[in-house]
This record gives C-alpha cells, sequence and structure tokens, in this order.
C-alpha cells in the first residue's frame, strides 16, 4: 500500500499544480519563442524592460500594499513573457500576472492559493534537480 501512496502522490501534486498556472494564449502573445531558444538569449527578444513589465503587473492589482516576490523572463508555451508573483497585504496567496515581453499587454492573471504555491515551489525545485542531472 505504501508504494501506492508514493507513486500517486507527484501525479497529485502534478495534476494539481498544472490546473494552478497560468495559461498563455500563444496567439495573443507578440514574441514566439523556439523550443531552443537558450535562457541567455531571451532578454535580447524583449522590447520592454523588466522594470516596466513589473510596473504594468503592479499596477494591475488591487491592494494599497503589495509586494513583487518571484519574478521572471521565461519562455512559456511558446510566448517570451514576464512572470511576476505579487503578494498583497491581507490576501493569502499570490497573484500570477504574466506580461508580454513585445507589448507590456497582460497575458494572464492568476490567484494562487497557498497550497497552490507551495506545490509550485515544490515542482520547481523538482525540475531544477532534474535539470541538473
Amino acid at each position: 500500500m505504501k508504494w501506492h501512496i508514493t507513486l500517486t502522490l507527484p501525479l497529485v501534486l502534478f495534476a494539481f499544480t498544472a490546473a494552478a498556472n497560468e495559461q498563455i494564449d500563444s496567439n495573443a502573445c507578440s514574441i514566439k519563442t523556439p523550443n531552443d531558444t537558450a535562457e541567455s538569449e531571451l532578454s535580447k527578444l524583449a522590447k520592454i524592460t523588466m522594470d516596466d513589465a513589473q510596473k504594468i503587473a503592479f499596477d494591475s492589482i488591487k491592494g494599497k500594499s503589495k509586494k513583487v516576490g518571484d519574478k521572471e523572463l521565461e519562455a512559456e508555451h511558446g510566448c517570451l513573457i514576464y512572470s511576476f508573483d505579487i503578494q498583497v497585504t491581507g490576501k493569502s496567496g499570490t497573484e500570477e500576472v504574466a506580461v508580454d515581453a513585445g507589448t507590456g499587454k497582460i497575458l494572464s492573471h492568476t490567484h494562487e492559493s497557498p497550497k497552490q504555491v507551495k506545490a509550485e515551489q515544490v515542482e520547481d525545485k523538482a525540475a531544477a534537480a532534474n535539470k541538473g542531472k
């Protein structure tokens, strides 16, 4: 029985975090990224800066006291985006905002519960460990 739980838990976590992750419509983004684009090349493709994208994301969130947690420029679903995790004081979880790196348009805005945030951190840690192999 123990082996069943061990095999099932990663699948449940994967399904849970996949549902929580923002969905980017690749038809809506302005900069398409081939699958083999190196991370070091992404910043050369962006038309707006991280600071400009962060201001756009930050301004899109209601609340008096906010702070940006994780932020990154990434290729997601074939699109070049800036992704921001924003915490709002007094609100549990995180607001995850994806900003088009070419136009500054908000492509996605989702709320992640504390459980979803934790599951995403576990997934990111596992992906980072596998990347080194």
